[in-house]
């Protein structure tokens, strides 16, 4: 059953209530229920999106960058997973991929849009367990302009043998397209404007608790910056953005986004500036 909202929730609390959910043990057999939380009449605040689009390179513009949507939808996010029902702890996920569509071109920045966010049922991997987490922009005569699913990872024991054979990124057709500086502060910067408040992203001392040795960039950054840096060449409004992380990206960095281009679509390559060390890889059309 899908839960009415008549507002966006405040994500602040929410992400207090994140941090409790490091109490929830699933095991590998965990089962997701079917959660969905919709609101209507959600709409981008100006000043906030110029905020965006400033830390994440992207120009002005009458649409939304085809990531927003998705940083609207967040606080919807944190309150289907912070949920009693929602079994698995939120702190130390990984973002697998992510995938986008926006079937009729941008979204127009001053568009009111109905919005529902859903959990998919948990799939196990050797890894841990994933999770789909569905997004769905609805304009006012009721068609659904823009649909998103994230997969997240919960790291956990299932007993499955990993794919010792899979093979490595192919970087062969891609051409050197743009060197990428990734401020220390990126993080931070970008948390003010994402509500994306995860500890591993903003300082060094808070990343360490998790594992890192310095903050790591959130990968909604990454692909949103290299969408910035590429959009502008597909001669009209993205309609599909598709990404699959591979490595974290420390915090202070320097990277190459590789490209390769055909008539209205580009593969791209984030990689580290020395070696070959590959941070993701996507695709936007």
């Amino acid at each position: 059953m899908t839960q009415t909202l008549t507002h966006l929730p405040d994500a602040r609390p929410l992400l207090l209530k994140a941090l409790m959910t490091a109490t929830r043990k699933p095991t590998a057999d965990v089962v997701i229920p079917p959660l969905s939380v919709k609101v209507s009449g959600v709409r981008a605040e100006p000043a906030l999106l110029d905020r965006y689009r400033d830390v994440c390179g992207f120009a002005s513009s009458e649409f939304l960058p085809i990531t927003y949507p998705q940083v609207l939808a967040t606080s919807l996010h944190l309150w289907l997973m912070t949920q009693p029902e929602f079994p698995l702890p939120m702190l130390g996920m990984v973002h697998l991929r992510n995938k986008i569509e926006q079937p009729t071109g941008g979204l127009p920045a001053n568009g009111v849009y109905d919005v529902l966010a859903s959990v998919g049922p948990a799939r196990k991997l050797p890894q841990g367990v994933i999770f789909d987490l569905k997004t769905e922009f609805t304009d006012a005569a009721g068609q659904v302009v823009y649909s998103a699913i994230t997969t997240p990872l919960v790291r956990l024991k299932t007993g499955l043998q990993k794919n010792k054979s899979q093979p490595e990124p192919n970087t062969s057709g891609l051409a050197d397209y743009r060197e990428v500086g990734v401020p220390a502060d990126t993080g931070r910067r970008y948390a003010a404007v994402s509500q994306d408040y995860n500890p591993i992203h903003l300082f060094p001392l808070t990343a360490k608790l998790f594992g890192f040795n310095r903050a790591i960039a959130h990968g909604m950054w990454s692909v949103a910056h290299c969408a910035a840096l590429l959009e502008g060449d597909l001669g009209a409004q993205p309609r599909q953005l598709q990404v699959q992380y591979k490595a974290p990206l420390l915090l202070p960095n320097k990277a190459v986004l590789k490209r390769s281009t055909a008539a209205g679509s580009q593969d791209f390559m984030l990689l580290a500036e020395r070696g070959e060390k590959v941070f993701l890889t996507g695709s936007i059309r």
